[in-house]
């Protein structure tokens, strides 16, 4: 019988080599320890009063906080749902987040053909080490991609 074209691209999506870190590309964990290592600007209280308000950029912070324990307990599902909603409105920063949270399992059910979605979305929005594990070339200074 022969190989349906749907079957050989699904195939090739899951085996891609995409998920495995690129030499000379940022440690995908880097965030969270970067968060550790920063003193927070922001309450929680305060991040949280501008994610309700439709804030992006402040629910991404939101979870990255949650996900490193950073003044508040770790609550990776908790994390991971921030975001989630972040990645739906187009944070490059949270799809990458849930893109190595699907890969690696951590708050979420592991999942490599979600962690490959989110990880082009964020490669397509200009997130730097994502571009780099899909193998795109890094984008020109002052420029993004699509939101």
């Amino acid at each position: 019988m022969p190989t349906r074209p749907w079957i050989a691209l699904a195939l090739s999506m899951l085996l891609t080599p995409a998920l495995v870190p690129v030499a000379g590309a940022a440690e995908p964990t880097a965030p969270v320890e970067a968060a550790k290592a920063a003193a927070p600007t922001e309450s929680i209280e305060t991040l949280q009063r501008l994610a309700d308000q439709g804030d992006r950029s402040a629910r991404t912070r939101l979870a990255s906080r949650h996900e490193s324990g950073q003044g508040v307990a770790q609550d990776l599902g908790l994390a991971a749902r921030h975001y989630e909603r972040a990645a739906h409105e187009g944070d490059a920063q949270a799809q990458f987040a849930l893109a190595m949270m699907f890969r690696d399992g951590r708050g979420v059910e592991q999942d490599r053909l979600f962690s490959l979605v989110w990880l082009r979305k964020a490669a397509a929005n200009g997130h730097a080490t994502a571009r780099a594990m899909v193998g795109l070339p890094p984008l020109e200074p002052g420029a993004s991609g699509p939101r």
